[in-house]
């Protein structure tokens, strides 16, 4: 068997278009830890002609199928960078002259300089996590009922969640006080709302003692530690437990929330897991509308804004018409500060109740709401799930901050990448 390699990190011989027989060394080689992409070409060769003169063109369609591949996840750039040993080799007439049985090319590109170098550092108010020396995301911790993210840079190097309320924008929605960021919520749990907040009954109609009992009701999820705050080369990841308290303060439950920050291409991507785990006590999930991981999009990029905003769910559902349908994945995209951008959120089939329902508005409120099945479809049985004692619920999703619009069969390749993981 033919072996060549040049974008292998170890070098096999001055001559980049080096072949060597595959020795027990070799193998050991290509067993190692290499940074992604790890790209294996295998495919049968002739010794002769004219056989051997359709091994050359079966050569360059494979190629093309590893492009394709790439395209999902990687930029043009880092594309042709691991590309270019195989067209150089698709190029090379003389080596196509010399084959014998069979032809398998194996390739790994140091891409870290694509990927990005991530840095996280913890301080007081929570973790702040940077990517090539610039701001990408602040976990915020003690602001406010619960852990939210703000701000979340995009790939433009502009934010893209809204900024209200942590900051006031002249133009900036300012409804919803409770929407920061990308946030976990939900208003009925064991019977109290961490929803909602004090912040967003500042205006509200309600008064006196009708105001005082809803206020009663808000609970909140408080930060407890980080257990990990950490950052490797193209990937930061930041685990942190969150005690769930009623309006008096007394715990009712527990949660393990893990958040990885990686790079796809050009794209930003945050895995976001929340683990609930009832310790002493059952913990009811009420179902409800206003529950679930949620992200606030920026007032541009607002369907309702009329400036080319658009949600689209994997099944090709769109704007209005995709609230409350269960879907893989659901997109939401749309300028910000004139450029477009967006966020593709893919739900891992191990999730609760995957496909989750979309509680996503034209408004600007994009959330995954596996728990609020009636109260979403009025058709459908009560959702209202209880969480007995030692067992975990899991909510699993992966965000995917893109430029442009991405289209439809890239995310869903995105999406089969990402349900294959564990």
């Amino acid at each position: 068997m033919e072996f060549l390699c040049r974008s292998l990190p170890l070098p096999l011989s001055g001559n980049p278009l080096s072949v060597r027989t595959l020795s027990p060394e070799t193998v050991r080689e290509l067993l190692g830890e290499h940074p992604a992409p790890c790209l294996s070409l295998l495919m049968p060769t002739h010794r002769k002609v004219p056989d051997n003169l359709v091994d050359r063109p079966a050569y360059r369609h494979l190629v093309e199928a590893l492009e394709m591949a790439l395209s999902v996840a990687h930029s043009r750039a880092a594309i042709e960078e691991v590309l270019e040993p195989f067209r150089e080799l698709g190029e090379n007439v003389r080596f196509w002259e010399h084959t014998r049985d069979g032809l398998a090319v194996f390739a790994a590109a140091n891409l870290a300089a694509a990927d990005g170098k991530f840095t996280v550092k913890k301080h007081d108010k929570g973790v702040t996590v940077q990517l090539d020396g610039a701001p990408f995301v602040e976990y915020v911790i003690g602001d406010a009922n619960k852990p939210y993210l703000w701000p979340v840079i995009g790939p433009t190097g502009k934010p893209v969640t809204r900024a209200f309320p942590m900051r006031d924008i002249p133009g900036e929605q300012t409804d919803h006080a409770h929407h920061r960021g990308i946030w976990f919520g939900h208003e009925n749990i064991n019977g109290f709302d961490s929803w909602y907040e004090e912040l967003s009954f500042k205006d509200s109609k309600l008064k006196g003692d009708a105001l005082k009992q809803r206020l009663a009701k808000i609970g909140s999820i408080r930060h407890r530690e980080f257990t990990e705050v950490s950052a490797q080369g193209n990937r930061a990841r930041i685990v942190a437990i969150n005690d769930y308290l009623a309006p008096d303060g007394k715990r009712s439950f527990e949660e393990e929330r893990r958040l990885t920050f990686s790079m796809l291409g050009d794209s930003r991507v945050i895995d976001y897991e929340i683990e609930f785990k009832a310790t002493t006590a059952p913990v009811t999930f009420g179902d409800i509308k206003d529950a679930g991981f949620n992200i606030r999009v920026p007032t541009e990029m607002a369907v309702d804004s009329k400036k080319g905003g658009r949600i689209v769910n994997s099944d090709g559902i769109t704007d209005k018409d995709a609230w409350a349908k269960r879907a893989k994945w659901c997109d939401y995209t749309g300028p910000v500060e004139g450029e477009p951008v967006g966020f593709a959120v893919l739900n891992h089939p191990s999730s609760f109740r995957f496909p989750t329902p979309w509680h996503v508005r034209t408004y600007g409120l994009f959330t995954a709401n596996p728990f609020g099945t009636k109260s979403l479809d009025p058709k459908a049985e009560d959702g209202t799930f209880v969480l007995k004692p030692g067992e975990k619920l899991l909510l699993k999703h992966r965000i995917i901050i893109h430029k442009d619009t991405m289209p439809a069969d890239q995310i869903e390749a995105a999406w089969k990448q990402y349900a294959a993981e564990k």
